[in-house]
Formats: C-alpha cells, sequence, structure tokens
C-alpha cells in the first residue's frame, strides 16, 4: 500500500504538534531563575545563582574556586577536580579529572530537579528552582 498525500499530512500535522509542545515545555521551564546546588562526598558544598555566568572549580576538601578560563589551574596535581562553568542561565561540566568524563558530556542544566553527576569524583550539580516542572522526575 503506497503512502497517500493525505497521511503525509496528517503525519506533518502530528510533527508540528508535537514540536510545538515540546518548545513550550523548554520555554516554560527555561529561565535563569534559581540555584546550582553543589554536593561533594554528600555534603553540601556550594549554592550559585544561574543568573550570574562564571567558572568555578570544585574540589573535595576546598572552598569553590572562580577561575579566568576553563583551564586546570597549575597547582592541581591530582584528577580530584571538575570545572563547572555557568553561562546563560545554563551551567555544564567542561573538564573533569575522572577517567571516563561522563559528567562532561551530560547536557547543560538550567531547569528545576536537573543534575550533572561525577561518580568518581562523588560530585552533584543539581538545579533548584521556585518554578515546578509540569512533568516528574521520573518521566523527565
Amino acid at each position: 500500500m503506497k503512502p497517500k498525500k493525505n497521511d503525509f499530512i496528517i503525519i506533518g500535522i502530528i510533527l508540528i504538534i508535537a514540536i510545538g509542545i515540546f518548545a513550550g515545555y523548554r520555554l516554560a521551564n527555561s529561565g535563569s531563575g534559581g540555584i546550582v546546588s553543589i554536593t561533594v562526598a554528600g555534603n553540601e558544598y556550594a549554592s550559585l545563582p544561574l543568573n550570574k555566568d562564571g567558572i568555578f572549580l570544585i574540589r573535595e576538601g576546598e572552598k569553590i574556586r572562580t577561575l579566568d578560563k576553563a583551564e586546570v589551574p597549575a597547582d592541581i596535581t591530582d584528577k580530584k577536580y571538575n570545572i563547572l562553568t555557568i553561562k546563560g542561565g545554563k551551567a555544564s561540566m567542561v573538564e573533569a579529572g575522572c577517567p571516563d568524563l561522563l559528567c562532561v558530556h551530560q547536557m547543560d542544566i538550567s531547569m528545576n530537579g536537573e543534575q550533572i553527576v561525577c561518580l568518581p569524583n562523588k560530585v552533584v550539580v543539581k538545579v533548584i528552582s521556585d518554578k515546578e516542572s509540569p512533568v516528574d522526575v521520573v518521566t523527565n
């Protein structure tokens, strides 16, 4: 059975509706409101606002450091570090000393409940916002 012209029209309408729903969801839940909560080894490490751009060095046992560029400082000799950037209301892990670099390859986070996890360095970065997501964390 060959697809007919009406089949393509219906498929096109469904795709447009799906894209509209997705875009509306992202727009409703985006924005630079909220904070990024950082925990290291299960302990509260720092809280940073999403509306203030910066590059930050995360290391267990040290205070959070603001960096000029996303490069490992010369005084870091071990692999227990993560570099987090906040830009345009989104947070991302741009470099890490862990062997698998899975945290670096995770997408930017900006919506309530989204998180970046680095298991080898025991770092969890989570967005906390007063704006609740319409989708729960399990299905998100």
